[in-house]
């Protein structure tokens, strides 16, 4: 639920657990706009963690409180999928350091791209900007919520990431 311009509630994003395919997950339901998850929570300062879909942010929120962060917190939010990124987004990362964490697959690979390019525009350029590169070890479709749940939530998990992000020119 967000304010509307007339002051009134409107619902902007509403999830449904149903089938495509042959598997079951969470979708997003008809008539209702993508959307960044957590965007309640985005920090005036700080870096900006971008994760492809809403399990990953929470288990990347979970390895943010676990791992310290200093003085400055950072904000954890995800995009819908890996090729969802609105060009109106691009104003939330402008000036700031923003570190994508994408699926181990093709389709992160090419989310990431994707959205780097969409970052462009009047509302200005992020600082910087990382993606994580995940080690060979790591098997295709693997995410953050893997990541934590086989590794655990706690300073060494986030000292681990940390060191396999790489900065995008």
């Amino acid at each position: 639920w967000r304010p509307s311009d007339n002051g009134k509630l409107s619902l902007v994003n509403l999830k449904v657990w149903g089938h495509r395919g042959e598997s079951r997950q969470l979708m997003g339901a008809p008539n209702c706009a993508h959307h960044l998850y957590n965007l309640q929570h985005l920090k005036p300062k700080g870096t900006i963690y971008i994760c492809e879909g809403e399990w990953d942010c929470m288990a990347t929120e979970d390895l943010v409180v676990a791992g310290g962060y200093g003085d400055s917190p950072p904000s954890v939010v995800a995009v819908p999928g890996a090729n969802v990124f609105k060009p109106e987004w691009a104003g939330y990362f402008a000036g700031r350091d923003i570190v994508f964490l994408y699926d181990n697959d093709s389709a992160g690979q090419t989310g990431v791209s994707y959205a780097i390019n969409r970052l462009s525009g009047n509302w200005g350029l992020p600082r910087s900007i990382s993606r994580l590169n995940w080690p060979a070890r790591f098997p295709d479709k693997y995410d953050m919520r893997d990541l934590t749940i086989e590794l655990g939530c706690d300073c060494n998990t986030w000292n681990y990431l940390k060191m396999n992000l790489e900065q995008v020119p």
